[in-house]
């Protein structure tokens, strides 16, 4: 459930993460979102990326989940 809805800020680690449901119901992993080594395998910089050829053709609805990559949300 990668949404942008659910992508915090963590000051303690001073990166994003999301909370990802475990089979167990009581059990939360948080995962990060690290730098990379390079600019190759650099998460950050793919969003930013993403965000800047995007160029406002996605438009935000609060009623409606925002998923970060939404053409891997469809069902097949």
């Amino acid at each position: 459930m990668l949404s942008w809805e659910g992508i915090k800020w963590n000051d303690l680690f001073k990166t994003p993460v999301l909370e990802s449901p475990q089979s167990k119901g009581s059990k939360i992993k948080f995962v990060t979102f690290v730098a990379g080594f390079d600019h190759h395998s650099d998460w950050l910089i793919d969003v930013g990326d993403m965000l800047v050829f995007d160029r406002g053709f996605t438009q935000y609805d609060p009623d409606v989940k925002t998923w970060l990559l939404p053409e891997l949300q469809g069902t097949g």
